[in-house]
This record gives structure tokens, C-alpha cells and sequence, in this order.
């Protein structure tokens, strides 16, 4: 494919002021749906760029990040249920969005997602990045998770570490902030740490921060978590 041909295919989606670049042939991939339709069919009443190749979709551009991801895997992840009402609203937003995209919920794989998620990469990085801390004496440091990456100020010097698909686990847990919190408080109970989430994703950066609080150091846990 030509760089000409590669940049018509290219196109922008800005879902309720949230955009995602996709290829119109990952769409098109799924004409039963509602964009797979308006691309594959050049559906002139709905394809009315705003902005070049930018079109704009007045709908949840939080949770467009799960249907996204339906078109580039062909899976849709829904949180798993439990007795949070914030996790019961989430799924039933998804499954709105689900029908109005078209996408049949047949195609929901019931996981439990932060079961799931735990062995992804971001959360390896993550626990590997507070146990770190904890050995090296710090009491408290900043995490940053932003749709390209994780920063770590421990030290206080960032350092950037790269995540395969970071924008789809980034929006996964902006939908979801409880989860991460409670997830890295448990997994790492040991560390008797806790976890302050704070949404700057409003922001003209967007991110999420973490802030990490231990206990007083242990030298004692230390070794055990040397260990570990």
C-alpha cells in the first residue's frame, strides 16, 4: 500500500470530544455494524467529515474505547459483575453503546476482567515499579498512566515505560478507577501501601496519577519482599 493510499485510510473519530485514529478498513471489516456500515456503504448521510478525514460522533467517548477495541480484535471485554454499583453502571453504559454501534452482544466475553488484566504487562510494570520503591526506601512517589505510557517519579526522575495497546488500558481503568486501587492494595497487601487515584484526564495532558503511600519501611519486609 502506497503512503497515499495508507493516509485515505486513515481516519479520525471524535467520539463526544474524545478522538481515536483507526483505519477505515478495520470498520469495514464488520459491515453489519454501524460504522462498518457507514464506511463500507459510503453512507452520505452520516459520513460528513468535519475536519478532513475527522468525523464526529455524538455519543459516550469514555466508553468508545471497549467498542474500539471490538473492531481491532473482534472481542468485546466487559467488566466482570460483582456488587459495586460504579461497576454494574459501567457495564450497562457499555451495552447501550453496544446497541446503538450495532455490535451484537453475543459477542461479549464474559470475564472476570481484572483477573484477566492482571498478567497484561501494564500491571506487571506497575507491581514491579512499587516493589522497586518499596526496596529502595521510599515512603511515598507518584505514578503517572497516560494513554502512551507509565511514569514512575521514584528517585524524582520520571522514566517512561511503553505498554502494548496503553490507550485501550488506559480509558479501561478511567472507566473503571476503584479497581486498579483496590487490585494493587490487595495483590500487594504486603506492602501495607495505599493507592490515591487522581482523574486529570480533563486535563490538556491527560493522565491518571497514582499516589503511593507505605507504611514506615520494615528492613525486615524488605528482605521478604526480596524475596518475593
Amino acid at each position: 500500500m502506497s503512503s497515499e493510499e495508507s493516509n485515505s485510510n486513515r481516519i479520525i473519530l471524535n467520539v463526544g470530544g474524545y478522538k481515536y485514529e483507526t483505519l477505515r478498513s478495520t470498520l469495514e471489516a464488520y459491515p453489519e455494524t454501524y460504522l462498518g456500515e457507514m464506511f463500507h456503504n459510503n453512507d452520505n448521510d452520516k459520513l460528513q467529515p468535519t475536519n478532513g478525514n475527522e468525523y464526529f460522533i455524538d455519543r459516550n467517548g469514555k466508553i468508545f474505547t471497549y467498542i474500539l477495541e471490538f473492531y481491532r480484535t473482534g472481542k468485546m471485554f466487559i467488566p466482570r459483575d460483582d456488587d459495586t454499583s460504579k461497576t454494574e453502571n459501567l457495564r450497562n453504559m457499555i451495552k447501550e453503546e453496544m446497541e446503538f454501534f450495532k455490535i451484537p452482544l453475543a459477542t461479549e466475553k464474559r470475564i472476570d476482567h481484572w483477573c484477566q488484566i492482571s498478567v497484561n504487562k501494564l500491571f506487571v510494570v506497575l507491581k514491579d515499579l512499587i516493589r522497586k520503591a518499596y526496596i529502595q526506601g521510599a515512603s511515598d512517589y507518584l505514578l503517572i498512566i497516560t494513554p502512551y505510557g507509565i511514569y514512575s517519579n521514584n528517585n524524582k526522575s520520571f522514566k517512561e515505560f511503553e505498554i502494548d495497546n496503553m490507550d485501550f488500558w488506559y480509558h479501561t481503568i478511567l472507566n473503571s478507577p476503584d479497581s486498579i486501587t483496590e487490585y494493587l492494595e490487595n495483590d500487594l497487601s504486603y506492602l501495607n501501601l495505599s493507592v490515591e487515584y487522581v482523574d486529570k484526564s480533563e486535563e490538556l495532558n491527560p493522565s491518571i496519577e497514582l499516589n503511593i503511600y507505605h507504611d514506615p519501611i520494615d528492613y525486615d519486609d524488605i528482605l521478604k519482599v526480596n524475596n518475593k
